[in-house]
């Protein structure tokens, strides 16, 4: 007997403010054959989606398990290299408004602060030794280092200098204090859109410029901004 066709109906796509939506009918059909059928639907779009966006997965009728998210995740990195994180309904009830991922858009009640106090020597740093996850806002009148990434939905705002040991996706400033006249932003990788140099942003254009991950310095210096992407040359 014939195995049941997967339709291409199985899978869709939707658009929203910080990527696509990748809904998967799992009620009826093979959950491998399902990931596979999404696969290759999204190879034949990827080009019109763009290789940088975001590309998030749920259940056509209820948020997937941790164990379905991580199967769809390992499927699309062994096939096609592509990083799919997790879509979760955002369960505040509000009205006319767009329902969009919690770890994207905290709620008031969820933000975090971390702040220095004022600094006593100008070369202090406020270290952070783990990711800045979405609702975590990081500021300091000096300079900051981040051992982990930013998350989209977090932010991180530096007087100075910001040292970036991980990839960049949320909202970062940096020579934000009126008196700075020369700093740095370095990172392993940048996918944010939202960069601000001395309180003036960046073209996402020139950050999005290169497909590969590299690692990305951004110099400030009596006005003038530069940025170097690094090549294995």
């Amino acid at each position: 007997m014939a195995s049941k066709r997967t339709p291409d109906t199985v899978v869709s796509f939707k658009g929203f403010a910080n990527g696509i939506v990748m809904s998967l009918d799992l009620d009826e059909f093979d959950f491998d054959k399902v990931i596979r059928k999404a696969v290759s639907i999204y190879k034949k779009k990827r080009a019109f989606f763009g290789e940088n966006v975001s590309l998030y997965v749920t259940g056509f009728h209820q948020e997937l398990s941790v164990d379905e998210c991580g199967m769809v995740r390992k499927m699309f990195d062994y096939l096609i290299h592509k990083e799919v994180l997790a879509f979760k309904e955002n369960r505040v009830e509000t009205t006319n408004q767009q329902t969009i991922p919690n770890e994207l858009e905290p709620s008031q009640e969820d933000i975090k602060i971390i702040e220095t106090p004022p600094l006593t020597n100008k070369n202090e740093f406020l270290i952070i030794g783990k990711t800045v996850r979405a609702g975590v806002v990081v500021q300091s009148p000096g300079s900051i280092v981040v051992f982990g990434d930013i998350h989209t939905g977090g932010k991180v705002i530096a007087g100075n200098s910001l040292y970036v040991f991980g990839t960049i996706k949320g909202d970062v400033s940096f020579a934000t204090k009126p008196s700075c006249k020369q700093a740095i932003l370095a990172c392993l990788q940048i996918k944010a859109v939202n960069v601000t140099v001395a309180k003036k942003p960046i073209d996402s254009n020139y950050l999005s410029a290169s497909t590969t991950p590299v690692p990305t310095y951004i110099h400030f210096n009596d006005g003038n901004t530069e940025i170097v992407k690094m090549t294995k040359d």
